[in-house]
């Protein structure tokens, strides 16, 4: 008798065990318990009980998923700096021409520069809306402006113009005409010569040189758009006039003026 109750108490014990362990077992994986002979996980795992390369996958790609998701229906923010405009009052120049570049920008700057794309770079200590700047030669120029402050820097090329952003400077030569107060002068008689129809830049059109030939030899440089000349002898002149800008371009217009003879006086009685 005494045998068989030390026998049922060794497996009560047994039991008890059993249901200890599998209750630790428990415990310590929340999310996983294998029972000895039935297998249950919330995601299939491998044999040492971790998930499979494949679940590891899809966890991965749900979350990316849910992080785009969120992103996408945040609302848009307001960029608390930014420049809004660049722009300039022309975009074709001619060279040593004026041209005033012009900006807008969101936000207090503390620093603002202006690359002109000529290798000059004009800075500015204060917090200015525009600027003025000339280009001693020809060529196809990108300038852009930059601002910033402590924390923040934001740059943007030329906007605008038929050029895509670039200024165009051209140095063209003038175009005129050449006229004379007489047409068939006397030998001895004074003839203005006159330009007309000048049409040059504003920064040229007072700042030209003009070379008169006269087709006797003589010849004059002036910066007067009027010269005038007698001829000595009758007979068809080409008068040269040769228009000359600052920059050096120029033009050459040729006219012929026909010279007669003075008239005879009639012999006194």
């Amino acid at each position: 008798m005494i045998q068989i109750k030390t026998k049922e108490k060794i497996e009560e014990l047994e039991r008890s065990s059993q249901n200890l362990r599998a209750q630790n077992n428990y415990n310590s994986h929340e999310y996983h318990y294998t029972p000895k002979k039935k297998r249950f996980s919330q995601f299939p795992r491998n044999k040492k009980g971790n998930p499979s390369r494949k679940n590891k996958i899809s966890i991965a790609t749900t979350s990316v998923l849910i992080v785009i998701f969120i992103l996408a229906n945040l609302p848009p923010v307001k960029a608390e700096y930014q420049i809004n405009s660049f722009t300039s009052d022309k975009y074709l120049i001619d060279t040593n021409e004026f041209v005033t570049f012009s900006w807008e920008v969101t936000g207090e700057f503390t620093s603002c520069w202006v690359n002109f794309g000529d290798g000059n770079i004009t800075f500015f200590e204060n917090s200015p809306t525009s600027c003025i700047h000339k280009y001693s030669a020809e060529g196809r120029y990108r300038p852009t402006l930059t601002v910033a402050n402590e924390t923040w820097k934001d740059t943007e090329p030329l906007q605008g113009g038929p050029y895509e952003g670039y200024m165009i400077v051209k140095n063209d030569p003038p175009e005129f005409d050449i006229l004379f107060s007489k047409n068939n002068p006397y030998e001895d008689e004074q003839v203005t010569i006159s330009i007309t129809g000048l049409v040059e830049s504003e920064v040229d059109e007072n700042n030209m040189t003009y070379i008169y030939n006269f087709g006797t030899g003589d010849q004059e440089t002036s910066s007067e758009d009027s010269i005038v000349y007698s001829w000595t002898s009758a007979g068809l002149y080409p008068v040269t006039v040769t228009a000359l800008d600052p920059e050096g371009a120029l033009k050459q217009v040729v006219k012929y003026i026909d010279v007669i003879n003075k008239p005879q006086k009639p012999p006194s009685l």
